[in-house]
């Protein structure tokens, strides 16, 4: 079981922030992102899993959601399979009872910053997710719950380094945005 600490913010000019983000030290060449995401639940319910789609594999997760202001600390359950068994994977998991209840996609720009402070690399991502425009989204994944609390504080001195304004943030989950515009 791992514990991502994340936040997403509202991206206005991708080439500006890419731009910010290939300038700073320790950062890794970027790597395509390219993610299908498919939710599930039972009838009525709200998502209760994912099933993701991406570079030849298939996730499962769930996860224990924590909103702490604008910052995301998670609880995630994951174990994936190879990506020609997606369509048994929807056809397994209907077959329970469940329904999908959202897709999106990702596609961008993935990074990794040697960040330091015990709390190994942050993950950046610059990605364009389906009718919702470009986001930038940054996490630490830990292994300790004690971490926490250091790895929050991290993401908001990593906001300021990508020149990124609080107004930017965005605290709701994509799912809740996606379901706004499709009512």
């Amino acid at each position: 079981m791992a514990f991502e600490v994340e936040v997403k913010a509202h991206v206005d000019d991708p080439l500006r922030v890419q731009t910010v983000i290939e300038a700073l030290a320790l950062i890794s060449a970027p790597t395509p992102i390219d993610k299908d995401d498919w939710y599930f639940s039972t009838p009525g319910q709200q998502a209760l899993f994912r099933l993701r789609r991406e570079a030849g594999r298939v996730l499962f997760t769930r996860k224990r959601k924590r909103m702490d202001g604008d910052i995301e600390a998670n609880e995630e359950f994951e174990f994936e399979t190879d990506e020609g068994q997606f369509d048994r994977a929807v056809a397994f998991v209907t077959s329970l009872g469940y329904e999908v209840v959202a897709k999106k996609t990702k596609r961008g720009l993935s990074y990794s910053l040697a960040w330091g402070d015990g709390l190994g690399d942050l993950t950046i991502e610059l990605c364009e997710v389906s009718t919702l425009g470009w986001f930038i989204e940054m996490e630490f994944v830990l292994e300790k719950r004690a971490q926490v609390e250091d790895a929050k504080r991290a993401l908001g001195k990593a906001l300021a380094l990508l020149e990124i304004e609080n107004s930017q943030i965005e605290g709701k989950p994509y799912l809740l945005l996606l379901s706004q515009i499709t009512g």
